[in-house]
């Protein structure tokens, strides 16, 4: 379970922040390998597509740890 302020140094931060960044190092890691195998060459609009599959594994990653 994700809790919802995470303290850093004293520094609380929102819970999602950090699910946030931990998304995007993920993120990075599937956009790197749909890069690589041409999946962006069959999408209507690739940046749309990119924020599309951010939004999808945020919320998929984000539904898996507040449950």
């Amino acid at each position: 379970m994700l809790p919802p302020e995470i303290s850093i140094g004293g520094v609380y931060a929102p819970g999602l922040l950090i699910l946030a960044i931990a998304v995007f190092v993920l993120f990075w890691i599937l956009d790197g390998i749909a890069g690589h195998i041409g999946l962006y060459r069959h999408a209507w609009h690739p940046p749309l597509f990119r924020l599309a599959l951010y939004v999808c594994v945020f919320g998929l990653l984000g539904l898996t740890l507040l449950n």
